[in-house]
């Protein structure tokens, strides 16, 4: 592998890896905002399905958005920002 087909591999995953950034950060404000808009009717709707208590749902939520917004940092925003110290 030559050097200029490396560089160019990893200006091509930068690249990649901030679009999925991008994707994934208005995924979650989508999430958060159906939540908060519409989040009791979501909630008594889950609690009828899964027999789950409206404030066991609630903390559920925040977990799943703690969780996503933690993984999204992890695995794509960190990698996208060593990649551009590396860039430089």
């Amino acid at each position: 592998m030559t050097t200029g087909r490396s560089i160019t591999d990893l200006k091509t995953l930068r690249r990649f890896l901030g679009v999925c950034t991008l994707l994934n950060f208005g995924m979650l404000t989508l999430a958060t905002g159906i939540l908060l808009a519409a989040g009791g009717m979501i909630a008594s709707l889950h609690s009828r399905w899964f027999g789950l208590t409206e404030a066991t749902l609630s903390v559920m939520y925040f977990s799943f958005l703690a969780g996503y917004k933690l993984l999204i940092l992890g695995f794509n925003l960190v990698p996208y920002l060593a990649l551009r110290c590396v860039d430089r």
